[in-house]
């Protein structure tokens, strides 16, 4: 009775191929003081009709047509009742089933030292084969953050004060409007890691896939940084501008397939594990 209400928001669209595996995540977990609230951006094909299915986990549910999905994120946001809140991509999962026990134990320690608490999220390819596990200890990211989202959004809980106090999401940011809300107060304050504790599986795709997406992206984070107070590029943002054009480079001249194997070469001089080949 204890264990902190967490709610868990699932923005989706046209998300039929991935949904359900999604929500049978969340439904397998033997903690079970959350609640399910799912925002559907008016889908066209299946999507709903599986969400209908398991409407017995489903707290809330609607679906209409936003403006992106720091839309769908604000419109959970304003339905979410817990002390946390952990927002969970449609083509993502919960790594396994014991991920929110574990994640309760930290968070009620935790509540008053923090607003963000965040573990490991292991990012999969197609055949939802492991590729890399991201998330690294605060006191090693911290100066970065202000030049790169460096935390796994798929692995973060919100305290619900954070909101009250900071605001939502601006939907003006098309991309990153997960690094732009969490900047507002990570550049002054801290995060907590979870060290043992990954939170969830991320399908490899999106946007940051493709170098030209990357380049927007990047366009945007900065963007976001100028919001925050941050004027001045840090060193981090310009390395990752010139890493993206290099791989534009090297696509146009090579090819994508080529390029990748160049990459993760580069990674292994770095001891660095393979990333672009294994995707």
């Amino acid at each position: 009775m204890n264990s902190p209400l967490i709610s868990i928001v699932v923005a989706v669209f046209n998300g039929a191929q991935t949904i359900q595996k999604c929500i049978d995540s969340i439904q397998s977990q033997d903690f079970k003081n959350f609640e399910l609230i799912v925002i559907d951006g008016e889908s066209t094909d299946s999507t709903c009709e599986i969400l209908h299915r398991n409407k017995n986990i489903i707290k809330y549910m609607i679906s209409e047509s936003d403006r992106g999905i720091a839309d769908a994120w604000n419109k959970g946001i304003s339905q979410a009742k817990g002390e946390w809140i952990y927002f969970l991509g449609a083509d993502d999962y919960l790594w396994d089933s014991g991920v929110l026990s574990a994640a309760a134990k930290e968070l009620q320690k935790n509540s008053s030292n923090a607003l963000v608490v965040y573990g490991k999220v292991a990012v999969v390819n197609e055949e939802y084969q492991e590729i890399v596990r991201a998330g690294k200890p605060w006191h090693q990211i911290s100066d970065g953050f202000k030049g790169l989202m460096l935390l796994p959004h798929q692995g973060i809980f919100h305290h619900y004060t954070l909101f009250k106090t900071y605001g939502h999401f601006d939907e003006q940011f098309r991309i990153v409007a997960d690094y732009e809300f969490l900047l507002r107060y990570l550049k002054s304050n801290k995060a907590i890691f979870l060290s043992n504790l990954t939170v969830s599986g991320m399908l490899h795709g999106g946007i940051s896939s493709q170098a030209d997406g990357s380049l927007r992206l990047l366009r945007e984070v900065r963007q976001a940084q100028k919001k925050c107070g941050l004027n001045m590029p840090h060193p981090n943002w310009i390395l990752a501008m010139m890493r993206v054009r290099f791989r534009l480079l090297l696509t146009s001249l090579l090819g994508e397939q080529l390029t990748y194997k160049i990459l993760d070469q580069i990674r292994a001089l770095v001891r660095q594990p393979r990333f672009w080949t294994k995707l």
